[in-house]
């Protein structure tokens, strides 16, 4: 149920943030084309959003994590947490790398380990005063393994892609908070009896930056 909960709120956020992008466009272009034309001061002072380009920033976030294919099968849904670095490349693109290395059990004897290493882009859609709302598209390097008492795959690093969506509040020059609800998807590891291990994950979490 709550999986189901899950992705209808992607999905609705995803609807809301792009359909808000545009309202947003218009009302800035608006802005800068008032202040620059007629009257108005043709020297403009340097944009706070230009203050947060080309810095760093180091976060740790923790939320829920939901299973799916495979992996729903050697573990209960948990709380889990994510590593990630951002670095603010230009106005519209940064880039986000995250790291994650997670274990998960059931009551049946199941277990599994679920590492990543994921360098994403983040697409900023706008930026209104100190709150950023961006997609999440991303590709990189996974390893999966699960146990039970029957099964024991071998740990493989495979590729696999990544999607999701990100809100930003930056709260000083030094930190932020966000929420990021992002889906690993990797590729199937094929196993030495000719068995794969194919499943996702996705995630729901809250964040705080440090940049740098």
């Amino acid at each position: 149920m709550l999986k189901k909960i899950s992705q209808k709120i992607f999905s609705v956020a995803l609807v809301i943030i792009i359909a808000g992008a545009f309202p947003f466009q218009i009302f800035s272009q608006s802005k800068i084309e008032k202040m620059t034309t007629g009257d108005g001061p043709k020297d403009l002072p340097g944009s706070r959003a230009d203050d947060y380009l080309k810095i760093h920033s180091i976060g740790l976030a923790v939320g829920q994590t939901w299973l799916y294919g495979d992996f729903e099968g050697y573990g209960n849904d948990a709380i889990s947490w994510d590593l990630y670095y951002n670095y603010s490349a230009s106005h519209t693109f940064d880039l986000l790398v995250d790291f994650h290395w997670n274990k998960f059990s059931n009551d049946s004897g199941g277990k599994e380990t679920l590492l990543g290493l994921v360098p994403s882009a983040a697409i900023k859609f706008y930026q209104f005063d100190n709150f950023t709302p961006y997609a999440i598209l991303g590709l990189g390097f996974y390893s999966s393994e699960v146990m039970s008492d029957t099964v024991d795959s071998d740990a493989k690093i495979v590729l696999g892609f990544t999607y999701g969506l990100g809100l930003d509040l930056r709260l000083n020059r030094n930190f932020k908070v966000g929420a990021i609800w992002q889906v690993h998807n990797p590729f199937s590891a094929s196993q030495p009896d000719g068995s794969e291990v194919d499943g996702s994950y996705g995630k729901l979490l809250l964040a705080l930056f440090y940049s740098f």
